[in-house]
C-alpha cells in the first residue's frame, strides 16, 4: 500500500481518537456551598402569590444583573420552572450588578427597596421585562404600577439605603466564583449562562432525586 494512504489512514485514526475522547471528556459538575445572606424566597402559588411552603426541597438560586439581556431572557423560563414544579422548587436571587451596566446598580437596590414592602417579585419581572429603561425615574413608575407605596420606595432609592445590601451581595457572588451573570445553582450545583428549560428541568429532576433518595 502507498506510504501516503498510510499517512492519511493513520490521520484519520488519530483524529476519530481525539474526537472520542473529547465525546467523553465533559467537566464533572460543579457543586459550591451555597450560604448567601439573601433569604427572599418566590415559589409558584397562584397569579401575583409567591409564597412557599415550608418543605420546598431544591432551591434555584440566581445571581443576576437587572440589566443584563441573558439574565432578561432567562427570567420567563425561571418563572416556568416555578410553575412546573409548584410547591417543590424556590426561587431566591442575589443581586449582581456588573459595572458595565449603567442601571444595574440602582435597578438592584430597587429590587432591595421592594422587598422592605413585600413586592420584590412583582418589581423582579417588571423591570426584567423592561429592560431597555432602568433610569431611576423608570424605576419609580414600575414600583407604582406593582402596587408599591411610592413615598417610601422613592425615599428608599434616593437615599441610597440599600447600596451596602447590593454591595455585600456583589462580593458574596463574587465568593462563589461568580464571574458573569446569569448564574444559577440548583442545590448548589452550578449552571452558568443562559440556561435552556431542559438544563433546568434537568437539574431540578437530578435534585429531586437525591433528596427522595437520602428523604
Amino acid at each position: 500500500m502507498d506510504k501516503k494512504i498510510y499517512i492519511a489512514m493513520a490521520v484519520i485514526l488519530v483524529a476519530a481518537i481525539i474526537f472520542a475522547i473529547s465525546l467523553n471528556s465533559n467537566p464533572p459538575a460543579k457543586y459550591v456551598n451555597v450560604n448567601v445572606s439573601t433569604n427572599i424566597y418566590a415559589c409558584y402559588s397562584g397569579n401575583d402569590n409567591y409564597t412557599c411552603p415550608s418543605n420546598v426541597s431544591v432551591t434555584l438560586l440566581e445571581v443576576g444583573d437587572f440589566q443584563c439581556p441573558y439574565c432578561g431572557s432567562n427570567e420567563p423560563i425561571v418563572m416556568n420552572i416555578l410553575k412546573e414544579y409548584a410547591g417543590k422548587v424556590r426561587l431566591e436571587f442575589l443581586n449582581f450588578p456588573l459595572p458595565e451596566h449603567q442601571y444595574a446598580e440602582k435597578a438592584a437596590e430597587a429590587f432591595e427597596c421592594a422587598v422592605d414592602q413585600g413586592k420584590e417579585w412583582q418589581m423582579y419581572e417588571e423591570m426584567y421585562q423592561n429592560q431597555g429603561d432602568l433610569t431611576v425615574d423608570s424605576l419609580k413608575k414600575y414600583a407604582l404600577s406593582v402596587g408599591l407605596n411610592s413615598t417610601l420606595f422613592n425615599a428608599c432609592l434616593d437615599s441610597g439605603a440599600k447600596a451596602a445590601v447590593v454591595q455585600q451581595q456583589l462580593q458574596e457572588g463574587q465568593n462563589l466564583g461568580v464571574q458573569g451573570t446569569p448564574t444559577f445553582f440548583v442545590n448548589g450545583l452550578e449552571l452558568e449562562g443562559y440556561q435552556s428549560q431542559s438544563s433546568f428541568e434537568n437539574a431540578v429532576n437530578n435534585a429531586l432525586n437525591k433528596t427522595n433518595q437520602t428523604g
